[in-house]
């Protein structure tokens, strides 16, 4: 693809391609009382003002149970309102910010997680101070949440109004660590997934990125990078502790940042990086 055809592949935003960032909490215990978060939207609360809605869906549970006398398998049917919540925050008509709580009661296969999304991303530092703010309200609704470990998403997308696509040298450098070899001779849709642990100062990092090329309709693809990082506790932390050293954690999810900007500056063609306002 020449220099003058980038011009068809448009990033998510005007500014960078990131279209969602996700801190997210994985929880050593599920959350009690979901509905106290409600609180936190009332007038002088924490999330007054800046969020708009409150939803507890409950969740459903089927379980067959066979009757005495009865070969006919009898359908239990069972709700739980404490093993979901969002909380969500409207900016031009369009979700900007979702605080999520889902439960292990929901699948067991899943963990306690408890998730901030910003998909009105500006720059890192207004991410950190506002995602910080909501970490420590939701501290204070309830005490005992404690923390295994927590990580930060970013999410890149572009988008190809083509039939053809462009080749994955025009868009990818051919050298990245992050993508094998075999993938340049790949055309059409793909997706690459790849996990490693590396020493960031003094800290162990859980790295995860996805890359990859799919068809939302006809003559419309989108281009994405996904990287994760996340870090684990020795033990469980009370979330209220953690959001006690601001200073600490801005340390260390601002190296989790810096690790998605060398992730996409080792990816991207600078063609691309310069595209996007990367440096």
């Amino acid at each position: 693809m020449s220099n003058s055809n980038l011009e068809k592949l448009i990033p998510s935003k005007k500014k960078h391609s990131v279209s969602e960032v996700i801190f997210t909490l994985i929880l050593a215990n599920p959350i009690l009382n979901t509905k106290d978060f409600n609180d936190l939207l009332k007038d002088g609360a924490a999330l007054h003002g800046k969020f708009q809605n409150f939803k507890n869906n409950p969740s459903i549970n089927v379980k067959f149970k066979v009757e005495a006398n009865s070969s006919d398998l009898q359908p239990q049917i069972s709700q739980n309102g404490d093993d979901m919540f969002s909380i969500e925050a409207f900016k031009d008509g369009k979700l900007s910010w979702l605080i999520r709580y889902l439960s292990s009661n929901i699948n067991p296969s899943l963990m306690n997680a408890l998730s901030i999304h910003n998909l009105d991303y500006e720059n890192w530092h207004d991410f950190f101070e506002e995602n910080f703010a909501y970490m420590k309200a939701i501290g204070n609704v309830e005490q005992g949440i404690f923390v295994n470990s927590y990580g930060l998403t970013y999410i890149d997308q572009f988008n190809w109004t083509e039939a053809q696509l462009p080749t994955m040298q025009s868009i990818f450098k051919d050298e990245s660590k992050y993508l094998p070899k075999l993938l340049f001779e790949t055309e059409g849709v793909w997706s690459f997934t790849a996990t490693h642990t590396r020493k960031v100062d003094e800290n162990m990092v859980n790295e995860y990125t996805n890359v990859g090329i799919t068809k939302i309709a006809e003559n419309n693809f989108s281009i994405y990078l996904l990287h994760q990082s996340s870090s684990n506790f020795i033990t469980p932390q009370k979330l209220k502790e953690l959001c006690s050293d601001k200073d600490n954690l801005k340390k260390i999810t601002t190296k989790m940042h810096d690790l998605n900007k060398e992730f996409l500056l080792q990816t991207l063609t600078d063609e691309i990086c310069d595209k996007i306002n990367l440096k």
